[in-house]
């Protein structure tokens, strides 16, 4: 049987996604600004885009091959939109492997073609949290959360002039080093924010509840203060792509991120970590509860980045071993020589990047 592409104007767009599971890209020329979401129902998948491209084709494959433009069974046709989405249909799609979009894309003033290409067969339920009234620009702003602790703290945060609520867009969470320094003066911060540009991330920096003097002085507290301000704060604000969330952290904020945040709060997310100069194996004594689901094995990457002179590497060598272990997808460089973080964050975001992109 024919595969039949039919317009479907929808613009209740919080019903649809709220049945919608996030689709892995190939990474085929990826623009990682725009996503794909399916929600199935019998022989019918809904399909939508979000991307900031005007779409003018797309492309399905039979098999396992992927689509290659103007090479496979194709379609011109006007979608039914809302903003930056799209919204289509594909009845009995049971053998379809692959699905691709081609369209224009603004990027510095220029107007560049872009073909961009997905597997319909890595769904996952990271669907988007739609969140709203969050302001864009750079700005501090504080949260209090709940639960087992009631904690406060500060966080700073880099929303793009460009962000668009109808545009699910990814996060970045950076955790300090001991003492907070680089949470004061946020010079790796900022080395974070081109490639929070270039990926359509909106990126933040959280100060350790416990004044900024250390992330595992309290790793309970603080994993639970963390796991909070992302759940209930920053997805309410923001339409944040669960499938593209990313942490890193400089030293004792790596600590903390693979002692205990990783093992236990990380599960329900795609993207991947990269703690800098500093990791640690799960913490023993603070129940940490080891949540390492099939989802995340598949989603979920870690990159470690450090050197041999490094006094944490051998803490670092062992965390991996541990992540390995737990069937996650783990990499890292690990320089000869050099000392405590005596490397540029440019490179260790770089480096991070190209094994998320590859893996």
């Amino acid at each position: 049987m024919f595969f039949i592409f039919k317009i479907t104007f929808i613009y209740n767009l919080a019903i649809l996604l709220g049945g919608c599971a996030a689709l892995s890209s190939s990474k085929l020329k990826d623009d990682s600004a725009s996503s794909i979401y399916v929600k199935t129902e019998n022989s019918l998948k809904t399909v939508l885009v979000s991307t900031p491209m005007d779409i003018d084709s797309i492309s399905y494959c039979f098999d396992t091959s992927k689509c290659e433009p103007n090479q496979s069974t194709s379609s011109n046709f006007i979608l039914g939109s809302n903003k930056d989405r799209h919204i289509f249909e594909l009845t009995n799609p049971s053998s379809l492997s692959f699905f691709s979009i081609s369209g224009t894309h603004s990027e510095s003033g220029s107007i560049i073609k872009r073909y961009l290409q997905f597997k319909l067969n890595q769904a996952s339920n990271k669907t988007p949290t739609l969140g709203k009234g969050g302001k864009t620009g750079y700005f501090e702003a504080s949260f209090s959360s709940t639960g087992s602790y009631t904690t406060s703290s500060r966080y700073k945060i880099n929303v793009p002039s460009s962000y668009n609520e109808n545009t699910p867009h990814g996060l970045m969470i950076y955790l300090h080093g001991d003492n907070a320094g680089d949470y004061t003066n946020p010079w790796i911060f900022n080395q974070l924010l081109p490639i929070s540009k270039e990926r359509h991330l909106i990126t933040v920096s959280v100060l350790s509840p416990d004044g900024g003097r250390q992330w595992y002085s309290n790793p309970r507290r603080h994993a639970e203060y963390l796991h909070q301000l992302i759940e209930d704060k920053l997805f309410k604000e923001y339409n944040i792509d669960p499938s593209h969330i990313y942490f890193t952290g400089s030293s004792g904020g790596s600590q903390f991120l693979t002692g205990i945040f990783v093992a236990e709060f990380t599960s329900n997310y795609g993207g991947g970590a990269f703690p800098t100069c500093g990791g640690a194996d799960i913490y023993n004594g603070f129940g940490v509860q080891k949540n390492i689901t099939d989802s995340m094995k598949q989603d979920f990457k870690l990159f470690y980045y450090t050197q041999t002179g490094d006094f944490l590497y051998q803490q670092v060598a062992k965390s991996e071993n541990t992540y390995k272990n737990l069937g996650l997808k783990v990499s890292g460089v690990h320089t000869q020589g050099g000392s405590h973080c005596g490397f540029r964050m440019s490179d260790a975001v770089a480096a991070a990047f190209k094994f998320f992109d590859e893996n």
